[in-house]
Formats: structure tokens, C-alpha cells, sequence
């Protein structure tokens, strides 16, 4: 048996003992940061004022693509600033996520794309992160207008 087919078959093992069925697999999330960078030369990142309103935004665009989503509470996290010669730059991150039906979120793809280039453009962000499917991935500026 391939190893696909070991982990299929883990998986309608869990979701029979569990009397459960298989809802959807994949899992797609977006990282919100309470920070961007400063339009100051010479200054660090600043605080988003309102990075609680784009939280709720992710959660709504992934909620109405794929009939929910989650927002974890704000995390603790650093990154290296590679443009400030890899300073730490603290910050709080929310993780949105939500599991998808994958010819929907197919289907639907381009709204995920307007809203992650639509915060890394507004919130000045040097990267927007996202997973899917226990992948990492980023989107760097130029963000589409």
C-alpha cells in the first residue's frame, strides 16, 4: 500500500471511531500583524490602528469562501527585518484559518488574493504569509491595486 493510501485510510479510521465524517481537508490560513512599516525614513515598524478591523475582514473572507473560519488569539513573534539589517521586529500576529472545499476555493481564489495584496498594500507590510496545506508561503510588494 503507498503511503497515500496509509494516510487515507488513518483518516476514515479517525472519522468512523469518531463517528464523525471527513468535512474538508485541506487547510488554507493567513497571518494578520499588528504592525507595518513605517512611511517615516529611518523609522520601525508601527502599529496598524486598525488591525483589529482587518482581523475581522480575514475572518469574513475565508468564513464566506468556505462557510467559516478561525482567528486564533494574537500570538508573539519576531521576524528579521532583512531591510534594517535583520533587526528583530516584534510583533502580535492573528492566525486566520479555514478548511476548504477545494473546487470552491478554486473558484474563489481571486477574492483570498484582492484581500491579502489589498492589507499588505494598506498596512505597508514587507510580506503577507499564508499556508495552505502545511505549506508557507509569502507575497512580497508590488501588491496589486
Amino acid at each position: 500500500m503507498a503511503e497515500g493510501d496509509d494516510a487515507d485510510e488513518q483518516r476514515q479510521y479517525v472519522a468512523k471511531a469518531l463517528g464523525g465524517r471527513k468535512a474538508h481537508g485541506e487547510r488554507f490560513a493567513i497571518y494578520i500583524p499588528n504592525k507595518g512599516r513605517s512611511p517615516i525614513e529611518g523609522n520601525p515598524q508601527v502599529e496598524i490602528p486598525d488591525w483589529e478591523s482587518w482581523v475581522r475582514r480575514a475572518v469574513d473572507v475565508l468564513g464566506d469562501i468556505n462557510g467559516g473560519a478561525t482567528a486564533y488569539s494574537p500570538s508573539i513573534g519576531y521576524y528579521a527585518d532583512d531591510e534594517r539589517g535583520g533587526e528583530r521586529v516584534w510583533e502580535r500576529t492573528v492566525f486566520v484559518y479555514s478548511f476548504v472545499d477545494r473546487d470552491v476555493f478554486r473558484a474563489r481564489i481571486s477574492e483570498i488574493r484582492s484581500f491579502a495584496h489589498e492589507f499588505g498594500r494598506e498596512t505597508r507590510q514587507g510580506s503577507v504569509f499564508f499556508e495552505f496545506d502545511g505549506y508557507a508561503y509569502s507575497v512580497s510588494p508590488p501588491y496589486d491595486s
